[in-house]
C-alpha cells in the first residue's frame, strides 16, 4: 500500500524542487550527481518520499544553500548537531534552556 502524501513531505518536495530549478538544473542531471535515480528524486519532489538526511545535504550543497533549516523539517537533527547532542547532551540542554527559557513565567 503506497504511503500517504502529507502535508510536511508535499512542501518539502516542492521547496526541493523549487532550488533545483532556481539552479536551472533538470532532474535527470541532478540524480546522478546525488547517486539516486531520477524517479527517486521525482517521488521526492512530488512529496510521496522523504529523502534522508545525507540525501537531503548533498542535495543542498548541490543548490548552495543550507541545509540545516530543512533537515529539522523533518523532525531530525544536522548529523554535527547529533553528534554534538549524544557527546555533551547535558550540557546542550542546559544551555539550550539558560539561553532560551521564557524567564518571564
Amino acid at each position: 500500500m503506497p504511503k500517504r502524501v502529507t502535508g510536511r513531505h508535499k512542501e518539502l518536495g516542492q521547496t526541493l524542487r523549487g532550488l533545483r530549478k532556481r539552479s536551472d538544473l533538470g532532474i535527470k542531471t541532478v540524480a546522478p550527481k546525488v547517486r539516486v535515480s531520477y524517479t527517486y528524486l521525482s517521488k521526492i519532489e512530488n512529496g510521496h518520499k522523504l529523502p534522508s538526511p545525507e540525501l537531503l545535504e548533498r542535495l543542498c550543497t548541490l543548490y548552495n544553500t543550507d541545509s540545516d533549516e530543512l533537515i529539522s523539517r523533518l523532525g531530525q537533527l544536522p548529523t554535527d548537531i547529533q553528534r554534538i547532542i549524544e557527546s555533551h547532551g547535558r550540557e546542550v540542554f542546559s544551555l539550550l534552556r539558560e539561553r532560551y527559557s521564557d524567564r518571564n513565567g
